[in-house]
């Protein structure tokens, strides 16, 4: 997928779709990143482009505030089989999701 198409998919003009969804409501900051590893090496190993980590937006956490959404973006950034992720469509989570552009193996990683 080109850059193009992924921003065609953020802004919900694309054809392709999350090819795996994961939700991750009730993890904590201290086990969201082996989680993560987890869906990331298990979707890569599956061959999907595109994954939808749905998070919530954080308004049933303890202060109200979201927990869970600024530590997947901070662990998506650094990841080495993430290209490229973004906030969700609102029909897939909007701001309480992400997209999340794989690398597959032999192509980018």
């Amino acid at each position: 997928m080109r850059g193009n198409e992924f921003r065609r998919l953020r802004q919900g003009k694309s054809k392709l779709r999350p090819g795996q969804e994961h939700d991750v409501h009730g993890e904590t900051r201290a086990t969201i990143a082996d989680k993560l590893d987890k869906i990331l090496e298990g979707a890569v190993l599956r061959k999907r482009e595109v994954i939808l980590i749905v998070c919530g937006r954080g308004h049933h956490s303890k202060d109200g505030r979201p927990i869970l959404r600024p530590a997947i973006g901070e662990h998506l950034r650094g990841h080495r089989s993430v290209r490229a992720y973004t906030l969700a469509q609102k029909k897939h989570g909007g701001d309480g999701a992400y997209y999340v552009l794989l690398k597959t193996r032999g192509k980018y990683a």
